[in-house]
């Protein structure tokens, strides 16, 4: 078990909203077959509120949570528009984690299912939920981060749409 970080993103392309981006990351992490252990986390950091363009690098190190090697790990890049739609506490934050974990009850059930597999099956309902739920910010994209310690070596791992193309790298420490 370790915790998984995000070390750094890298903005290869803002996306088409006017001005600079503020993009934020929504991460979905079901432990194990555990649904219990299931939690959502958002992280965004102020510096990057209208100031993220294309060519910057950011090293925000943060922790995302601790992780097994059986680790379900989706994660969203979210721009923010006006304020953060999908924060930690809000009521569309509470939506997004009961329904992910109830959907997470059910396919993690299947004990035939790989981690990948339950990615393939959860990334959509992730996708949609978040849709339901956001008010003005965009989802740019989801994707599966594979648990793991060899996740450093994996990255960087890209994340596209709305126009905007990002470069995301962590690890487990």
């Amino acid at each position: 078990m370790g915790r998984l970080i995000l070390t750094d993103f890298k903005c290869v392309a803002e996306t088409s909203e006017i001005g600079s981006d503020s993009p934020y990351f929504v991460f979905f992490v079901g432990k194990g077959r555990d649904p219990d252990a299931a939690k959502l986390v958002t992280i965004r950091q102020p510096q990057w509120d209208e100031d993220v363009n294309k060519g910057n690098v950011f090293h925000p190190n943060a922790v995302v949570g601790s992780v097994d090697d059986d680790a379900l790990i989706l994660c969203a890049l979210m721009e923010e528009d006006l304020d953060t739609d999908i924060t930690t506490g809000s009521g569309a934050f509470r939506k997004v984690r009961d329904h992910m974990r109830s959907v997470f009850t059910a396919h993690a059930a299947d004990a035939s299912l790989s981690v990948a597999q339950l990615a393939e099956q959860l990334i959509p309902e992730f996708q949609r939920e978040i849709d339901a739920h956001r008010t003005n910010d965009d989802l740019v994209d989801v994707i599966h981060v594979p648990a793991g310690a060899d996740l450093a070596q994996q990255g960087p791992f890209s994340m596209e749409g709305h126009g905007g193309r990002y470069l995301v790298w962590f690890a487990i420490e």
